[in-house]
């Protein structure tokens, strides 16, 4: 495994760890069993790995083919639970969702537009950058769906919006900057929107709002 394998390697666990918390802290809000937590955190964590390998035909997806991804997951959500055993501070709960959420967005997408690139689709940016974006949303998206709510990124939150600038931001480094630095960015760029968008409140206009507002 060179450098650049372990870094991808490396990325893909931190973003596994990072969406596999905040699934399993959105199953706690939603008041489900450990089995829920579970399934949830786990989804979570490789639903957008799962949709990305479907796009590009690679199949079975890679979290069938290496059991690490799950085994790190399922370790996650074991540690979330003994922390939380401690301290179940609502708002605490709630800041840590969004932060991590942020931080499994920035790395997935520019691993999945990576992994795009390196199945032979380089000169192809819309599909990297397309496939980049749903390597990010798709296990949040999946996480919302199975706890019965509106998915963030169909919400006023600027959620793809950030992983569109991070993973166009990595297309336009390569060639320029050497491929790990790219990825740091694209993961930065991403990460440093989403956490300005939250901060700012930096919202997309809700076409309804007017309409619901001239309603006596």
């Amino acid at each position: 495994m060179d450098v650049i394998d372990l870094l991808i390697f490396i990325f893909e666990l931190l973003g596994t760890v990072a969406f596999a918390v905040s699934g399993g802290m959105a199953a706690i809000q939603r008041r489900m069993d450990l089995f829920g937590v579970l399934v949830l955190g786990c989804t979570t964590a490789c639903g957008g790995g799962m949709i990305r390998d479907i796009l590009l035909g690679r199949t079975p997806p890679a979290v069938f083919q290496n059991p690490v991804y799950i085994i790190t997951a399922a370790l996650s959500l074991c540690v979330l639970a003994l922390v939380l055993h401690f301290d179940r501070g609502t708002v605490a709960l709630q800041k840590l969702i969004s932060v991590f959420d942020t931080v499994g967005l920035g790395i997935f997408c520019v691993v999945g537009a990576d992994t795009a690139i390196r199945a032979g689709f380089g000169d192809n940016m819309f599909l990297v950058v397309f496939v980049g974006v749903c390597t990010g949303i798709g296990g949040g998206m999946l996480r919302d769906i199975l706890a019965d709510r509106a998915p963030t990124v169909l919400r006023r939150e600027l959620y793809a919006l950030p992983g569109i600038c991070g993973s166009v931001a990595y297309f336009l480094l390569l060639g320029v900057l050497p491929r790990t630095v790219c990825m740091l960015c694209g993961a930065a760029v991403t990460i440093a929107f989403r956490f300005a968008a939250v901060y700012f409140g930096w919202h997309l206009p809700v076409l309804g709002d007017k309409a619901g507002r001239s309603k006596p």
